[in-house]
């Protein structure tokens, strides 16, 4: 059966970040002045992590954008030994997190985009970030929202991957099968098997050969997805 849609994974696939979490935490800190290491916000990212993991399952796309972030970036902040009563930090972390992270669009990603629509098939994100997150990506990235059918963020429908019904709304609002869509991400569970199991054909994106398992289908460049999908 041909492939009729292109679905990708946003954050890590179509956009990259030159800053990770804690660098960009510790440059919202400094804006501030307050100075923390980079040593100190990991350690405070590793004590957060586990316990927030319930919490991102439970609210995430479920209540405001800014209660969401404010719900970690509070937890943060108090593992960091940092008061927050007014929530001005919170708010920053909120406004600037994107802009901070130096977000741009991977080299390849508006290429492929032009060329998938132009031989008619279908595009879309699936992200379990929040529409407005994909939108303010989009645009910071330099990609064209008009680029994309259908854009399906956690609050889109209150789930996140890798729940299934995430990928199957996007699957139906472009109108294809799972079994005509071809998934592009660069987390393993959440986006290959995740993918995998709704019945799509799932690609894996590692920037690293060496990083590609065995048992999966893999590319180390999102110009790759040209020759996967039988052009050249």
């Amino acid at each position: 059966m041909s492939i009729k849609a292109v679905i990708f994974d946003l954050d890590g696939t179509l956009i990259r970040r030159s800053l990770n979490y804690a660098e960009v935490f510790c440059r919202i800190l400094g804006l501030k002045g307050i100075s923390k290491s980079i040593e100190e916000v990991n350690l405070a990212l590793n004590e957060v992590r586990e316990e927030f993991e319930d919490i991102s399952d439970e609210k995430c796309g479920k209540i405001p954008l800014s209660e969401f972030h404010y719900l970690w970036s509070s937890r943060i902040l108090a593992a960091l030994g940092i008061e927050d009563c007014d929530r001005i930090i919170s708010n920053k972390v909120t406004e600037q997190w994107v802009s901070i992270s130096c977000t741009r669009a991977d080299p390849d990603a508006e290429p492929l985009l032009q060329f998938v629509r132009r031989r008619g098939m279908k595009t879309a994100i699936v992200s379990s970030i929040y529409q407005q997150e994909i939108e303010k990506m989009l645009e910071m990235g330099g990609l064209d929202r008009e680029l994309f059918d259908v854009i399906v963020g956690t609050d889109t429908i209150q789930r996140k991957k890798p729940d299934p019904e995430i990928f199957r709304y996007a699957l139906e609002n472009l109108g294809i099968r799972p079994e005509e869509a071809l998934y592009v991400g660069d987390d393993l569970e959440k986006d290959y098997r995740a993918a995998e199991k709704v019945g799509m054909i799932p690609l894996f994106l590692a920037r690293r050969e060496d990083d590609v398992p065995k048992d999966v289908r893999g590319i180390t460049s999102l110009r790759s997805v040209i020759d996967y999908l039988g052009f050249r």
